[in-house]
């Protein structure tokens, strides 16, 4: 039994005879492949399935959620790697529970629970697709700024690709050991790597501890940041 705050039951799972049989035919739709199902729609029905028997004492969520991204990645569905559904689903709790209900107290028609996760899953493609385009668009900047110092040609791809991954994040501080770590690279070609940024005066160099050093964003890649509504950068 699942109840809300104030006590009140809004899931109460099958009973537990018969579960075993259940879940073997649950297993049994999502392996058969002699009837055609959309693998979208299948790793929803198996999302939904999990939760609505809720087989185990916790951690009921957290195991459908997974069951429907492994299906999609079984099923070479790959951008579902980069495509989050839980933040949307626990922002709207009350919506996530309706769709359940509905179709619990509709003869289980999962359409109602199939057109809310399609709603959801359309808002991440959304936000995800959103999120590559301000990656497109901080590359660009970041490739006109380079152009036009004259920096472009004396970085290696290597170099650009890592003055990326910084720009995205201008608050944090870089070691050559996190920089090797994050793209597979020796501590000497990571600290080589940072120390020719450092030399364009794209990122500061700073002693930590007398001992350490480390890198962080300089005053030039901070304006491209600064200038990211204008595009005006010259």
């Amino acid at each position: 039994m699942i109840a809300d705050y104030d006590g009140n039951i809004v899931h109460q799972p099958p009973v537990a005879t018969g579960l075993q049989a259940r879940l073997q035919m649950v297993c049994d739709f999502v392996n058969d492949t002699e009837s055609y199902v959309h693998p979208l729609v299948k790793a929803c029905i198996l999302h939904f399935m999990i939760a609505h028997e809720h087989p185990f004492r916790d951690g009921n969520g957290r195991t459908s959620r997974g069951l429907f991204y492994w299906y999609m990645l079984k099923s070479e569905y790959d951008v579902f790697r980069y495509v989050s559904i839980s933040q949307l689903l626990h922002a709207a709790p009350a919506k996530y529970a309706h769709s359940y209900q509905y179709t619990e107290t509709d003869g289980m028609d999962l359409t109602y629970y199939l057109e809310y996760q399609a709603n959801i899953i359309h808002r991440a493609m959304t936000q995800l697709l959103q999120h590559v385009d301000e990656l497109i668009a901080r590359a660009a900047r970041i490739d006109h700024f380079l152009y036009q110092s004259g920096s472009l040609s004396r970085l290696s791809g290597r170099q650009v690709t890592l003055l990326n991954i910084i720009q995205a994040e201008p608050d944090k501080k870089y070691s050559a050991a996190g920089v090797a770590e994050a793209l597979g690279v020796s501590d000497n070609t990571a600290r080589n790597d940072l120390r020719t940024l450092a030399r364009e005066n794209l990122l500061t160099e700073i002693s930590e501890n007398d001992q350490k050093t480390i890198y962080k964003v300089s005053r030039d890649l901070s304006l491209i940041r600064e200038n990211k509504e204008n595009n005006d950068i010259t």
